[in-house]
């Protein structure tokens, strides 16, 4: 994929570079990671969906915390939920920016509250989930994920990512 980036005329170095960028689909049940692959001419650009290296597209959107700190992501994780759900977190990205008292059903989560300040200095409640690795947040939980697929991203590349997007749900709000 070809990334430009707007100078002066004359002033870019290597107008059209190439270089490894990724898209990430961070889905509340199942991510992916995709790249731009070409042949060399404009008209042989296609969106591709990178495997692991099983060659699965989707990896759960689910992490494990082990009691010996080890983090285990995806199949593995989901793997682990039946045997031990209280440190397995998935459907946390429907938590990400939100306090205690923007969501309505907290059942299925062992949440810890926690207060912080908020840029208006009002307290507010910033939901924690408590797991054996300790008390995790919905965006470390995330990045656990995006770690996961760049990861996979870069074996499968062969190589560092040089830029990445990231979806946003359409009914995200300022949250």
């Amino acid at each position: 994929m070809a990334i430009l980036q707007i100078s002066e005329p004359g002033q870019s170095p290597l107008p059209h570079q190439f270089k490894k960028v990724i898209g990430i689909d961070l889905g509340t049940t199942n991510s992916l990671v995709a790249t731009v692959s070409h042949d060399g001419s404009r008209e042989g650009e296609f969106a591709a969906v990178i495997n692991d290296a099983e060659g699965r597209a989707m990896l759960p959107s689910v992490v494990h915390y082990a009691s010996d700190g080890a983090d285990f992501v995806g199949h593995q994780a989901l793997a682990l939920a039946a045997e031990d759900p209280y440190n397995t977190l998935a459907s946390f990205k429907r938590l990400m920016g939100r306090s205690i008292d923007d969501i309505d059903d907290l059942q299925q989560f062992n949440v810890v509250e926690h207060n912080a300040a908020n840029e208006q200095g009002d307290a507010a409640a910033i939901i924690r989930l408590a797991t054996a690795a300790g008390d995790i947040t919905p965006l470390e939980a995330s990045a656990e994920i995006l770690s996961s697929l760049l990861a996979t991203a870069q074996v499968r590349l062969g190589g560092s990512i040089e830029g990445a997007v990231i979806t946003v749900p359409a009914y995200f709000d300022d949250a």
